[in-house]
């Protein structure tokens, strides 16, 4: 009797030891926060709210820019000039074609401009930080109900598996009672309803056991899920 009692408790206690969670809370807690896609969604909101408020800023930097302009000029203007009447004392009537310019000519620069005072880009900037704190707050909001769930799911499983290695003993000390009662009865120490009643109980426990199990794997189907 007691060996087979010992063979059934063997058994179940495979079962339960593979029943066990082989994940610890924190792993389970950043699996879900990682592959969450309301939790991805949430972070790429802030990312790009950050990214507009940013480049709202920029507008505040002084924007300086550098030209260089470099000109081919094809056609040089001609002009004709009396030169015999720029000799004093001996004019005459001499003329000469000048060209005034270079074939190439080029000039360079620097301009900026800076940003000084916006009501309207004050506001924008305002309106974007806000937008970057709401996301952010979002984003971890949603990290926390999702810790909170798979927190919730976690310790589920694990009190249920506490649960059903209750059950087993319970189970085998029925069995155990059981048989005693079988023993007794045929040796017309105890009547028929005290056999049969411990049969009953034994049925019980085993229900209830069986009932854990269910309820068990039903637990590791919603971490499963939370995950």
């Amino acid at each position: 009797m007691k060996k087979l009692a010992l063979f059934i408790m063997t058994l179940s206690s495979i079962y339960t030891a593979n029943c066990q969670i082989k994940i610890s809370l924190e792993e389970a807690v950043s699996l879900a926060i990682k592959n969450r896609p309301s939790v991805i969604k949430s972070n790429l909101d802030t990312e790009i709210a950050r990214e507009q408020w940013n480049e709202s800023k920029r507008k505040y930097t002084p924007d300086i820019r550098g030209e260089i302009t470099l000109q081919y000029n094809p056609i040089i203007a001609t002009s004709i000039i009396p030169v015999g009447q720029l000799t004093p004392g001996a004019a005459t009537d001499e003329t000469r074609a000048v060209q005034f310019g270079q074939p190439w000519s080029n000039s360079a620069g620097i301009r900026g401009k800076q940003v000084l005072y916006s009501p309207g880009l004050r506001s924008e900037l305002k309106e974007k930080r806000l937008e970057v704190e709401r996301a952010t707050w979002n984003s971890a909001a949603e990290a926390e109900a999702i810790c909170y769930e798979v927190t919730k799911s976690y310790y589920n499983a694990l009190l249920t598996y506490e649960e059903l290695k209750f059950a087993l003993a319970d189970t085998v000390r029925a069995y155990e009672v059981y048989q005693l009662a079988v023993q007794r009865f045929t040796q017309y120490q105890i009547k028929e309803v005290e056999k049969n009643q411990a049969a009953f109980d034994l049925l019980n426990i085993r229900f209830q056991y069986q009932k854990l199990e269910a309820t068990l794997e039903n637990a590791y189907l919603q971490l499963l899920y939370t995950i």
